[in-house]
């Protein structure tokens, strides 16, 4: 009897251990789940990162939970090493910051955006159309927030017609909108656009559903959407959006040609992906003009041209910090002292999300953010989602909007960043966690940890074999490239500690900047044209007013790029204070803020004899 009752007693106790592992993989459950990362998301949002790690305990109860009943913390999925490494890259990025309190705050931010994604990415078959109905009325109340709390008179747009009728909802608007935190308008435009595949595809399966109530609140959300968005006047968002929308029908057309082609799905993507992209290139550099020339006629804040110069300086900027990283929330202080070379903030980010995670998280989290993006166009491209007629009905048409959404991303990542550069990188990986949603894993619990233990040793031992292999066939350049790195940030950490002081540099670096200079001589000894190197010891030379040392390095960067604005602007100074006007002129004309920073220099030069003029 004993044994009877002990065994209908551990009967009892599977039935509830099973019963408890039924809701936890249950669609209420992924409700429980994604309610829990937005509540975290938007504290982390609206206190800009200042909550701290508290949000942390809303955030991980259902991966708590998930654990205790016998499972993976979190849903696997197919991104799982890039994510974790993106993340990895984030937490050096918050060692390698000059400001390392912005960078814990950009940092809550980043787990925010992953968090989020492992909800998404956890949503069960059942609740796919009503997340994405969910995502259309999101993307309705950021239109319509934009739309509330922009100021047209402090940020007029360049059409006439778009900027009266935004007074004239300024107008009639409640006054509470008026101090709240507004959307820069092309972080907005950009998160609109990236939203509006979405709420197309919500709109088309509830019509196709005869729900015509649910359809036409789903279409006063586009809408609103839309007319936020042109009224943003972001030219990047919108050619973001028709670029989306064309290899949306690509992506449908593609299920129709590979049949004709004898090609699969996969391979008449990349075919017509290449052809475009070279009638692009072509656009670009070959016509008269050309695309950049009409997208700089077009109405707006900032021209492709300025874009493609911002963008070759954050290049160069890049150079410097590839290897690590310069750290979180550190372009703005970084590219006005070494590429500016002016003492307060000019530039926010380099307007290009590519750009933005390579100078921040370093090479560690530009491959992450590549092979991520790479695998979900893989994945989405898959043959099995072909054909219009198929998509309308099932999932397919939500990866065919996916597919859309993420070639906005990447487009408007070209020119701007909505998203890793502000608040807004907390959707970064809104339709990687959707793909990871359509292209599910299934492991208990053993074969995740196993899992988890192979993707613990596998990945890290081939970074680990690749990484060694790579110092021994380049060993002098990376060690090189490390000391000069290591150098970069110290020299940052002393000579950013207050930026921005508004004030020209009176030489009280100089006592920090020992450790930086032996740094920087270390990776001169692997590599004499380490230009990093040369122009850092440049500008501590400088610092310690001694100008001839300073020309003989920064002229030795200059020889190693000639198109690094910071190098051509501290030698020209060098050349100055050195008295040697005659190859200063030269280069001071090709800086166009040199004028008046000399006006500015004048009470210096004449101390130091120089005539008045």
């Amino acid at each position: 009897m004993n044994r009877m009752n002990g065994g209908m007693a551990m009967t009892v106790d599977e039935s509830r251990s099973r019963s408890w592992r039924g809701f936890v993989n249950s669609r209420h459950f992924a409700w429980i789940h994604l309610g829990c990362a937005l509540s975290a998301a938007a504290i982390w949002y609206i206190s800009d990162g200042r909550a701290g790690p508290w949000p942390l305990f809303i955030a991980g109860m259902p991966w708590v939970v998930r654990l205790i009943s016998g499972q993976f913390p979190a849903p696997r999925t197919r991104f799982d090493p890039f994510i974790l490494l993106f993340v990895a890259g984030a937490a050096v990025g918050v060692w390698t910051s000059h400001d390392q309190s912005a960078a814990i705050e950009k940092f809550w931010l980043i787990l925010g955006g992953m968090f989020l994604f492992y909800a998404f990415a956890g949503q069960r078959a059942a609740n796919l159309w009503p997340l994405l109905t969910g995502i259309a009325f999101f993307g309705g109340l950021v239109g319509l927030y934009f739309l509330l709390t922009h100021d047209w008179n402090e940020v007029p747009v360049k059409i006439d017609a778009f900027n009266q009728l935004g007074l004239r909802l300024m107008r009639i608007r409640p006054a509470i909108f008026q101090n709240l935190h507004r959307l820069h308008p092309n972080v907005a435009g950009g998160i609109i656009a990236l939203l509006l595949p979405y709420a197309i595809v919500a709109a088309a399966r509830v019509f196709r559903k005869r729900r015509f109530l649910l359809a036409l609140l789903i279409l006063g959300s586009l809408g609103i959407m839309a007319l936020a968005l042109a009224l943003t006047t972001s030219r990047g968002a919108w050619v973001a959006l028709v670029g989306g929308l064309v290899a949306w029908l690509m992506w449908i057309g593609s299920g129709y040609l590979a049949g004709s082609l004898f090609l699969s799905r996969r391979k008449t993507l990349g075919l017509a992906g290449l052809v475009l992209s070279g009638i692009a290139l072509s656009a670009v550099l070959l016509s008269p003009g050309g695309l950049l020339g009409y997208l700089d006629r077009l109405p707006g804040p900032a021209s492709a041209g300025s874009r493609l110069q911002l963008a070759q300086d954050a290049l160069d900027l890049a150079g410097d910090y590839w290897l690590m990283g310069a750290g979180l929330n550190s372009f703005d202080g970084l590219y006005s002292q070494y590429i500016q070379v002016i003492p307060f903030h000019a530039v926010i980010h380099s307007h290009n999300l590519f750009l933005n995670v390579l100078i921040e998280e370093g090479v560690l989290g530009f491959i992450s953010l590549i092979a991520i993006l790479a695998l979900s166009f893989w994945w989405l491209s898959d043959p099995k989602l072909s054909g219009y007629r198929r998509s309308i009905h099932g999932f397919s048409l939500a990866a065919g909007a996916t597919f859309a959404t993420l070639v906005v991303l990447c487009l408007h990542g070209l020119v701007d960043d909505a998203l890793f550069g502000s608040r807004g990188i907390l959707l970064l990986w809104l339709p990687v966690g959707i793909t990871a949603m359509l292209f599910p894993l299934r492991h208990s619990l053993r074969e995740s940890m196993q899992s988890a233990q192979s993707s613990a040793l596998i990945l890290p031992g081939i970074i680990t074999v690749l990484a060694a292999l790579l110092l021994l066939a380049f060993r002098s350049p990376i060690l090189s490239t490390w000391y000069s790195t290591l150098g970069a940030i110290d020299m940052a950490r002393v000579e950013l500690v207050n930026y921005p002081s508004g004030e020209w540099s009176d030489g009280s670096e100089v006592a920090g900047m020992d450790t930086a200079a032996a740094q920087f001589n270390r990776a001169l000894l692997y590599d004499r044209d380490n230009r990093t190197a040369w122009h850092r010891l440049g500008l501590v030379a400088m610092l310690n007013r001694d100008f001839e040392a300073a020309v003989d390095s920064l002229y030795n960067a200059y020889l190693l790029d000639r198109d690094h604005r910071g190098i051509r602007k501290s030698l020209a100074y060098a050349y100055l204070w050195a008295g040697d006007m005659e190859q200063a002129m030269p280069l001071l004309q090709e800086i166009p803020e040199a004028e008046q920073e000399l006006a500015n220099y004048a009470g210096w030069l004449q101390f130091q004899g120089y005539p008045r003029q």
